[in-house]
């Protein structure tokens, strides 16, 4: 026995130390306590005009059941998760989560992904206004369509104007009939060639005021970003034919999109290898604050890995264009892209992004001067390197910066971190 128990207890280390290393933690010098239980997944951050932030998620509570919740960033905690819908008919993916808007605290709209009733085989956006005075998450409303094909919605996301009215933009992609290729059976539907770069403004109580194309050639699995506080919105996305990322700024006097401008266009090396992708990336992401307008992308690397450059622009109001692109993150450290922006009070701004660690991936944090430097990058958390994982989302926290994540093992669940601004 003098033998066997230190051989016991020597091999039980050994094997809570590999459990330990299988496990994806948050650094813990930056973890934050999570409202999200077990199940969530696809986090989405929202800072509203007063400058509350909102964190949500679809969480996943029995096998085809599946709920939309949220959060409040205050006094240094997340407040308790908050219900707003739970249902059996969700479609949920990276490119298909949930979000939530609303100013002073207090919720005033959200959205979901949801299978069509008929058999078209169409996801469909649902919106449903809160009641302030019930305290209720009554009204429900879907986007309008675009044209008469049946389609799918993609990457939704909104903002709220200074009147209380809604700002959504999203990807419209029609369906078309096509033939199987194992022989004879029943039609199909896949996403066409042409997709559509939708806009809609609703009041607040849900009426339609306005419904717009903004842009007919776009990357169709390319994600898309919308920032902006009061009346000063912009979107970012990606150019179907020719890759390029652009960004349209929204002009509340007509309510309607401004020309697209050109932020960076792509080489025909990346071009064709973007092309060349079906499944959902991360596309482009933008932040806007004060003077300073970030945009963030990432582009495949060589077609014999998997791995992607992140870059980063920005423009300066009052400053002719955006500066040339700085290099976040390369081939060199497998980069997964998938990036974030944020852009702090003092033109200092972060870049949240995934660096591959065999089956895993750490989440990074890299932190640009507001003269374009790289100061530093940092490592808050681990998690999956496939697909299953989603996008990282970042905002500003007071002095800090909030980043969110989707957790897949031991169990899928949402993480948070906080990294302070200085002294990091």
């Amino acid at each position: 026995m003098k033998i066997k128990i230190p051989i016991l207890l020597s091999f039980i280390a050994v094997l809570i130390a590999g459990c330990s290393e299988s496990r994806q933690k948050p650094v813990l010098e930056y973890v934050v306590s999570n409202p999200a239980d077990t199940g969530s997944r696809f986090p989405d951050l929202y800072h509203d005009p007063s400058g509350e932030l909102y964190m949500s998620w679809v969480r996943n509570v029995e096998e085809n059941i599946f709920m939309s919740q949220y959060s409040i960033y205050r006094d240094g905690r997340w407040s308790a998760a908050e219900t707003i819908h739970i249902g059996s008919d969700y479609h949920v993916s990276p490119s298909h989560s949930i979000s939530v808007t609303g100013n002073r605290g207090e919720p005033s709209a959200a959205h979901r992904y949801r299978a069509s009733d008929s058999d078209t085989e169409e996801f469909l956006t649902e919106f449903r206004f809160r009641d302030q005075d019930r305290g209720r998450w009554e009204e429900t409303f879907g986007l309008p369509d675009a044209g008469d094909l049946p389609s799918h919605q993609l990457f939704v996301r909104s903002g709220l104007l200074a009147d209380g009215s809604l700002l959504v933009v999203w990807l419209e992609a029609p369906l078309i009939e096509t033939e199987p290729d194992d022989g004879p059976a029943e039609e199909r539907r896949e996403v066409g060639d042409k997709v559509l770069l939708q806009t809609a403004l609703f009041s607040a109580d849900g009426d339609l005021l306005m419904n717009n194309q903004i842009d007919e050639e776009v990357c169709g699995h390319c994600s898309i970003d919308l920032t902006g506080t009061g009346n000063e919105m912009s979107v970012v996305y990606r150019g179907g034919v020719d890759g390029e990322v652009r960004i349209a700024r929204f002009n509340e006097s007509t309510l309607d999109w401004g020309t697209p401008e050109v932020v960076q266009s792509a080489s025909s090396g990346s071009l064709a290898r973007l092309q060349a992708e079906t499944h959902s990336t991360s596309g482009a992401g933008i932040d806007m604050n004060g003077r300073y307008t970030a945009v963030v992308w990432d582009t495949p690397g060589e077609e014999s890995d998997n791995c992607r450059n992140v870059y980063l622009t920005y423009a300066v109001s009052g400053e002719a264009g955006f500066r040339t692109p700085i290099a976040i993150a390369g081939t060199d450290l497998c980069s997964l892209g998938r990036p974030d922006a944020l852009v702090a009070d003092s033109g200092e701004m972060a870049v949240s992004w995934l660096r591959q660690s065999g089956e895993q991936a750490a989440v990074m944090l890299s932190f640009v001067s507001g003269d374009g430097t790289v100061q530093q990058t940092v490592q808050v958390g681990i998690t999956s390197a496939s697909q299953s994982s989603g996008t990282p989302r970042i905002a500003r926290a007071g002095e800090s910066v909030m980043i969110a994540w989707t957790q897949t093992a031991p169990t899928y669940r949402v993480r948070t971190a906080r990294v302070p601004l200085e002294n990091r």
